[in-house]
C-alpha cells in the first residue's frame, strides 16, 4: 500500500509548465538520472540575472523538463527556468548543454555558502588528521545533501520512475576567503584531501571534479596560491578539470555575462565526461550512505513519558489512513486541491504520516481549546515533527479565525511577515514561513481592543525534503512569555515589541494597525473553526509539507519534557491513555 501511495505522490509532484517558454512535455528517460553537485562559496551560489539571460541568450530561454535544480533548505526541486529557478549560477549553460547532449534526466544540487574557507567550514577529515580541529560543517552538509537525494530520489524528484541514478560530478568554486584569512598556504594539500575524502565518502572513487579558478580582482596575492593549487590537482589527480576566470569581471562577485562565460567553459570540459558513466551502478553510493547515516545516528534512550499525560488536550499520531485522534478516536477530514487531490500517505517519524501539497489540508474536528471561564487560553504548548521541501511557502497548524489583512495607512500589509492571516481575528496559529522562520500568531486584548500578537525565531525550520525536525512552542499568557524550541534546543525569539521600523511612515502604520507594542496576554480563542493543518497555497508545485506526532497541552512543557520528546533526534511517542 505504501508503494502505491509513493507512486501517487511522485505523480502529484510533476511540474506542469504554464509559461509561454514551456516545451511539450517529455517522458522521463529510462537511463539513470545524472546528479551533479555545485559547491563552494558565494560565487558558487546562484547570482546571475535571469531576465538579462533570456534576452541575450534566447537559445537557453526555455524550460527543460528533464533538467532540474535543487537547493536544499532554500528552494524545492524545479526545472531550469521553472517556478523557483529565479537566479542562474555557474551550472546554467553547463546543465543545458549536458541535458541536450545526453538522453538522461539531469539534476544539479546546490550546496554552497558564501564567505567560507576550505581551512575551516569545508575542512575534510584528512585535513583534520594533519591540522587538528573538527570536520567542517559544510563538508558534512555536502555529504548530507548528496546522499539525501540519492537515497530519497523517488520522493524528491517527480520524474523518477525507478531508472536509477549516477553521481556524475562536482563543480567546486571556492578559495576567495582562504585568501582573506591568509590560509592559502594550506590550500593545495587541503584541496587534495578534499577531493580524495569526498570520493571515498560518496562511494565514487573516480568522481570528476570541475574547478573554476578564482579571479585576481580582490584576492591577490593569495589568489595566486589558490590557482596554483587548482592547477596542481588538475595535473596530478585523475578526473579533475579546471577553467580560468581571470579575464572576466574583476570584482568579488561575477555578473550574469561572466556566469554565462564560466558556465560555457565548464560545459566544454564536462561534456566528454557526461557521455561515459563514471560508475555503472549505485552500490558504492548506497554503501557510503549506510556508513554516513550510521555515523549520524544519535543514541536514543528509553524515556519515562508519564508526565506528558498531564494536561494533554489532544494527540494525533497520523498512523492510520483516517488521521484519527489518539485521545478519542475522532477521524480527520482531508481537504482537496483541484491540482493534487487529497493528502497522500507517506512514512512518518513514527509509523505513517501525510504529505500536503498546494492547498491540501487535514481538518481535525472536535478539538477543543483549553479555555478559561472568560473563553480565553491562559497557557498552551504545541509539539510536532515536520518535514518540508523548503522554499518560501508557509506551513501551518492552527485553530484561528482571520481576516484578509491588517489595515495600514496606505493599504499595504507591512506586518504580514509575523501575522498569520488565519489567526489575526481570533485564535492561534503556529507556522513556518520564508525559508526557515518559525513562529506563533495569536489574538489578545490590549487596552480593551483585540490585537494580533506575534513571536518568531529566525533559526526555525528550513526543510530539505528528507529530515524530520522537531518543533515545540509554549505560550504563557499569564506570565507573558513565549518559548520556541527546535530539535530540543531553546531558540532566541523575537516578539512584535522588538520590531525595527524601516521608516517613520512604517512606524505610524504599525501603530495604527495596533501591532507596534503588543504585550503577551491570554489568547482570545472563542472560535468555532476546527484545528487545521496546511491549507496554504504553496509557492511552487513541487513544494510539500508533512506533519507527525502533533500534541497539544493546556500547560507549559518543561525543558526536560521537550528533551524527552526530541530524544536525541530519535523522538519519543506519548502515552495517550
Amino acid at each position: 500500500m505504501k508503494n502505491i501511495y509513493k507512486t501517487i505522490i511522485a505523480v502529484c509532484m510533476l511540474f506542469v509548465g504554464t509559461s509561454a517558454m514551456a516545451q511539450a512535455k517529455s517522458e522521463p528517460s529510462d537511463k539513470p538520472v545524472k546528479i551533479y553537485i555545485v559547491a563552494g562559496q558565494s560565487n558558487a551560489e546562484q547570482r546571475g540575472n535571469i531576465p538579462w539571460t533570456q534576452k541575450q541568450w534566447p537559445e537557453y530561454n526555455k524550460i527543460r523538463e528533464k533538467l532540474w535544480h535543487y537547493y536544499p533548505e532554500h528552494k524545492p526541486p524545479s526545472p531550469f527556468l521553472g517556478e523557483t529557478y529565479d537566479k542562474l549560477g555557474v551550472e546554467f549553460v553547463a546543465g543545458t548543454e549536458i541535458s541536450d547532449a545526453v538522453e538522461n534526466d539531469v539534476i544539479f544540487i546546490s550546496s554552497a555558502v558564501g564567505g567560507t574557507t576550505l581551512y575551516n567550514k569545508w575542512l575534510p577529515p584528512s585535513g583534520v588528521k594533519r591540522l587538528g580541529g573538527e570536520v567542517g560543517p559544510l563538508y558534512t552538509r555536502l555529504l548530507a545533501h548528496t546522499l539525501d537525494i540519492c537515497s530519497n530520489i523517488g520522493e524528491l524528484y517527480p520524474r523518477y520512475k525507478g531508472q536509477g541514478y549516477e553521481l556524475a560530478g562536482i563543480i567546486w568554486f571556492q578559495g576567495e576567503n582562504d585568501c582573506c584569512a591568509n590560509t592559502q598556504g594550506y590550500y593545495q594539500d587541503l584541496l587534495v584531501d578534499f577531493i580524495n575524502d569526498l570520493r571515498k565518502d560518496l562511494g565514487v572513487p573516480d568522481l570528476p571534479f570541475f574547478i573554476p579558478k578564482i579571479n585576481d580582482g580582490c584576492w591577490e596575492p593569495g589568489a595566486t596560491d589558490v590557482r596554483r593549487a587548482n592547477e596542481y590537482v588538475a595535473h596530478t589527480m585523475k578526473n579533475v578539470e579546471v577553467v580560468h576566470t581571470h579575464d572576466l569581471r574583476q570584482k568579488c562577485h561575477y555578473n550574469a555575462p561572466s556566469y554565462i562565460t564560466i558556465s560555457q567553459r565548464l560545459a566544454k570540459v564536462m561534456l566528454p565526461y557526461c557521455k561515459t558513466p563514471v560508475h555503472i551502478d549505485t552500490k558504492g553510493v548506497e554503501a557510503a550512505a549506510k556508513i554516513f547515516y550510521a555515523q549520524r545516528q544519535q543514541v536514543v534512550e528509553e524515556q519515562d513519558m508519564t508526565s506528558l499525560k498531564k494536561g494533554l488536550v489532544d494527540y494525533f499520531k497520523f498512523d492510520d489512513p483516517k488521521a484519527s485522534s489518539s485521545v478519542n478516536n475522532r477521524e480527520g477530514i482531508f481537504g482537496l486541491d483541484p491540482k493534487f487531490g487529497g493528502p497522500k500517505e507517506t512514512t512518518g517519524k513514527f509509523g505513517n504520516s501525510f504529505i500536503l501539497k498546494g492547498k491540501q489540508s487535514i481538518t481535525l474536528p472536535g478539538y477543543a481549546d483549553p479555555l478559561n471561564k472568560d473563553g480565553m487560553i491562559d497557557q498552551l504548548s504545541i509539539s510536532f515533527w515536520a518535514r518540508t521541501s523548503g522554499g518560501k511557502s508557509t506551513y501551518r497548524i492552527g485553530k484561528g479565525e482571520g481576516r484578509d489583512k491588517i489595515e495600514s495607512l496606505d493599504g499595504d500589509d507591512h506586518n504580514n511577515w509575523w501575522t498569520s492571516l488565519f489567526a489575526n481575528k481570533r485564535g492561534w496559529d503556529v507556522r513556518g514561513f520564508s525559508k526557515g522562520n518559525f513562529g506563533i500568531s495569536t489574538t489578545v486584548k490590549r487596552d480593551g481592543v483585540d490585537r494580533t500578537f506575534g513571536a518568531f525565531t529566525t533559526s526555525g525550520f528550513a526543510g530539505n525534503g528528507v529530515e524530520w525536525i522537531h518543533m515545540v512552542v509554549t505560550y504563557d499568557g499569564i506570565k507573558g512569555e513565549t518559548k520556541i524550541y527546535k530539535n530540543g534546543e531553546l531558540c532566541k525569539n523575537k516578539r512584535s515589541t522588538d520590531l525595527k521600523y524601516s521608516s517613520e511612515k512604517h512606524a505610524k502604520q504599525m501603530k495604527k494597525a495596533g501591532n507596534d507594542d503588543v504585550s503577551i496576554a491570554p489568547i482570545i480563542a472563542d472560535v468555532k473553526t476546527a484545528l487545521v493543518l496546511g491549507g496554504n497555497q504553496m509557492e511552487a508545485s513541487t513544494e510539500f509539507h508533512a506533519y507527525d506526532e502533533l500534541a497539544i497541552w493546556s500547560r507549559l512543557l518543561t525543558e526536560e519534557e521537550v528533551h524527552k520528546l526530541y530524544n536525541n533526534g530519535g523522538g519519543s511517542e506519548i502515552p495517550a491513555n
